[in-house]
């Protein structure tokens, strides 16, 4: 899973001229009154960080039910290199954890988890939304730019698939924090229709430990591999 978890985090790696490179491709005219400093700026931010911990609203559809969103809320945390913790409170009351060698499913409700192969599919939404995150670098790779507007201090950015093919989203929009330095919205839509999207906010850098990502004591563990 080494190849798909180094997303996590590894915006804040990017070189100056990378990150760069980045905003000057979103829009010509959205973003031309950044200067040298807001990108020095920014850039300073992101890669200031180890950690970061966020709050999260996610709301999900399905194509049978476009308009009637599950809306749940619950935090983020991340560390370098490879680290996440995906926590959804009611009504799903689920965490999804990688802790640099397991991918776990855990229950709180009914204090069981299930650890998956680090190379398996499973949390393919939570993975996604991750890469979309803290790899945004990435993005150009795999998605061409439709366009980008500034407003305040967010940049709003909308992608289409360059190999629709090869992908199932069908529509991508990031919202970027310019002052707090990180992307503080994700939305999709994906070719069925169905749609997923998460907002974060009070992003905190403060530092985390191997206990942040560690399942509490006394937790039954079933091996799915």
């Amino acid at each position: 899973m080494k190849s798909q978890i180094q997303f996590v985090l590894q915006i804040f790696r990017l070189t100056r001229r990378q990150f760069a490179i980045f905003l000057l491709l979103v829009s010509g005219q959205a973003l031309a009154d950044l200067t040298k400093g807001d990108l020095d700026g920014i850039q300073k931010k992101l890669q200031a960080s180890e950690c970061l911990r966020v709050d999260m609203v996610q709301k999900k559809t399905s194509p049978s039910r476009p308009n009637r969103p599950v809306v749940v809320k619950g935090y983020a945390l991340f560390q370098k290199p490879d680290r996440f913790r995906w926590v959804l409170g009611e009504p799903i009351n689920e965490e999804t954890i990688f802790n640099g060698k397991d991918l776990i499913k855990f229950l709180p409700r009914d204090n069981v988890a299930a650890r998956y192969s680090a190379k398996g599919q499973q949390a393919k939404e939570v993975k996604r939304v991750v890469d979309f995150v803290l790899n945004v670098g990435s993005i150009f790779k795999t998605y061409q730019l439709v366009s980008g507007k500034r407003d305040g201090k967010f940049v709003h950015l909308q992608f289409k698939p360059a190999n629709t093919d090869n992908n199932e989203i069908d529509n991508l929009e990031l919202t970027v924090d310019e002052d707090a330095g990180f992307v503080s919205r994700v939305h999709f839509t994906l070719r069925n229709k169905a749609s997923l999207s998460v907002d974060f906010s009070n992003p905190d850098r403060r530092g985390l430990t191997p206990l942040s990502f560690a399942l509490p004591s006394g937790v039954k563990v079933n091996d799915i591999m």
